[in-house]
């Protein structure tokens, strides 16, 4: 003669599902087991760890979790000096596209790190904007050009 279980009340059955749905919610934030992975950059872009300034990390996305990319290093245009128009980023340029894995469900914003080089250097902080489909976007009207931008700490979600 084989035993059953006896019937559960909804109470029971809620309180099961409550801590299934808790279980669930541990493992989706849980952080992903991988490596940073080091993102292409688009023609007059490059890391300015290699590009001549020397410095930061090569850009590079990874996953925080099932639903959260962080992104960080240190992106040169032209040679990096910046200034007025002088080799530096404008408005809407594009040094990378994320691959499609890591793109947020919607366009989001957020701060990055920029500076200008040479005898009179400036630094600040400005938006970047990634868009729903991976696109990487400098996103200011500033007029003083930044020669590089660092990405560091730049986090989105994808879900």
């Amino acid at each position: 003669m084989t035993r059953q279980n006896p019937p559960r009340d909804e109470r029971s059955l809620r309180r099961e599902l409550a801590e299934l749905q808790r279980r669930l919610g541990v493992l989706e934030t849980a952080p992903r087991i991988g490596a940073w992975q080091t993102l292409t950059l688009n023609a007059g872009f490059t890391a300015a760890l290699t590009g001549g300034l020397g410095f930061g990390y090569v850009p590079q996305y990874r996953f925080r979790s099932a639903r959260e990319v962080e992104l960080r290093g240190t992106i040169q245009k032209g040679t990096g000096a910046g200034g007025a128009g002088a080799n530096g980023f404008a408005n809407t340029d594009n040094p990378f596209t994320m691959p499609a894995e890591a793109w947020p469900a919607q366009t989001v914003y957020g701060p990055i790190k920029c500076s200008t080089v040479g005898g009179a250097s400036s630094y600040g902080v400005v938006g970047g904007q990634m868009t729903n489909a991976g696109i990487f976007l400098y996103a200011t009207g500033i007029a003083n050009s930044p020669g590089w931008i660092a990405l560091d700490g730049f986090r989105y979600e994808i879900t």
